[in-house]
């Protein structure tokens, strides 16, 4: 999983900068992204303690219509605020293992993630936001008017020549 090295985002406030093309694996994703990868580019600035970023990541999806079944791609962009925030921990359980505060693990906000140790968790974050992309049922334009239910002709082409009612063209 892509992550960035704490040491390499300066300590005085300046933003590290920098954008790249990034596997599908580096990422966790897999179909229906596009096999060539997704640009992405970062701003971290590190203040406190914690981590501020801007993350953008832009890939293509190739989709099937949910009406008419036709193949078609889109663009997949997600541009998103985060702040990156050390786990706390406290004390050791009976297994020898840090335990973080309270009995369940803490729970980050829609804008914060926790990391440990040097690593922050930048694609992780950027896979959770491009997954929001992908829509659940995909249509290849908004008023798509599907697949005749008698003879399944692809009714964006035009009338099929069903006798029956409901088998007519886009309007």
């Amino acid at each position: 999983m892509l992550t960035v090295r704490l040491t390499r985002v300066p300590e005085n406030g300046e933003q590290l900068r920098e954008s790249r093309r990034v596997s599908l694996a580096d990422l966790g994703l897999a179909a229906p992204f596009d096999p060539a990868g997704v640009d992405a580019s970062w701003e971290l600035t590190r203040m406190m303690g914690k981590v501020y970023g801007k993350v953008r990541g832009e890939g293509l999806l190739h989709l099937s219509c949910g009406r008419c079944l036709r193949d078609f791609s889109r663009a997949a962009v997600a541009e998103f605020a985060v702040l990156f925030e050390p786990r706390a921990f406290v004390g050791k359980g009976r297994d020898n293992q840090a335990r973080p505060q309270g009995e369940e693990e803490e729970e980050a906000g829609p804008t914060a993630a926790f990391f440990d140790g040097e690593d922050l968790p930048v694609g992780e974050e950027l896979r959770q936001e491009l997954e929001l992309e992908v829509p659940f049922s995909a249509l290849c334009r908004e008023r798509c008017a599907g697949l005749c239910p008698s003879c399944g002709a692809n009714l964006n082409d035009g009338p099929c020549a069903c006798p029956t009612a409901g088998a007519e063209g886009p309007a």
